[in-house]
Order: structure tokens, then sequence, then C-alpha cells
């Protein structure tokens, strides 16, 4: 009877020999390209998502500074506007109106004040600057605004 060799598997074919200096690329070597590249390319990733957010950061400062140039000038436009200052604040009631109307009535500057419920709409007549109305009127709703700003939110 003959012997079958020591090494064999149930297919008859011998497995390689170890050596060494020698390891299969079948086997495991402890360094595999498709991890290491898997590797760079989440730090790459990374490095990007990183300069996406300061590009926006960069983007978003810029917004806020012409937003802030845009309500200045909307201001001095409306200042030249005879006296006639117009707002956007939500007017739910008489309560709401007669809060509006008490407070901005109290400034400075401001000779009459009329809200439209409907439209949504407060008119300030007088020589107050449009930034302080708005200011006030920000302090009584948030929400308040120039009537006829770009921007509607």
């Amino acid at each position: 009877m003959i012997k079958p060799p020591l090494f064999t598997s149930l297919w008859g074919i011998k497995p390689p020999l170890f050596y060494r200096g020698h390891n299969p690329s079948s086997w495991y070597s402890g360094y595999n390209e498709s991890w290491i590249m898997k590797a760079i390319a989440a730090a790459n990733t990374e490095k990007d998502a990183e300069k996406k957010k300061k590009q926006q950061q960069e983007e978003a400062k810029k917004v806020e500074a012409e937003k802030k140039k845009n309500n200045n000038d909307e201001g001095k436009k409306l200042m030249l506007k005879n006296g006639v200052i117009e707002l956007r604040m939500p007017l739910c009631c008489e309560g709401c109106i007669e809060k509006v109307h008490k407070k901005l009535k109290a400034m400075d500057g401001v000779s009459s004040v009329i809200c439209d419920q409907e439209m949504q709409k407060v008119v300030v007549k007088g020589d107050a600057k449009p930034e302080t109305v708005l200011k006030k009127a920000r302090k009584i709703h948030k929400r308040a605004d120039f009537w006829n700003s770009k921007e509607k939110k």
C-alpha cells in the first residue's frame, strides 16, 4: 500500500511550503494595499471636508457682511423717503397692535404709527432713524424686518 504524502488536502494538492523569506499572497502578511489605499482615501476626504467647511465659513462671513451693508443702504434709502418707514411684523391680535403702537410711538423722532393687521405691515412716520426703529421693533417681535427687503423670511 502506498502512503499519501503528509501534507495533502482532500483534493490531493500540496499546500505551499513556508520558508522564512517567503509568504504567499493568499495568506495574511499584515500588509494589504487595499487597506492602505482606503486609509489614504479616508484621510483625503477628511482634508477635503475641512477645506469645504473653511470655504463655507468664509462665504457665510462675506454674505453676512453684504447683508449688513444692504441693511444700512436700505435704511438710508428709507430715510430719504419723506420720513416714512415701512416694517413687516406679525400682528396676530389687537393686543399686538396696541403693544407695537405704544412702544414705537414712545421713540424719539416718531410722529405717528399705523398698523395694518391684514397685511402684517407697520408704517412709522417721523424723523427717527430706520435702524433704531428696526431694533426697537425686533425687541417687540424678533421676526420684524423692513417691508421692501429682498429676503423674505
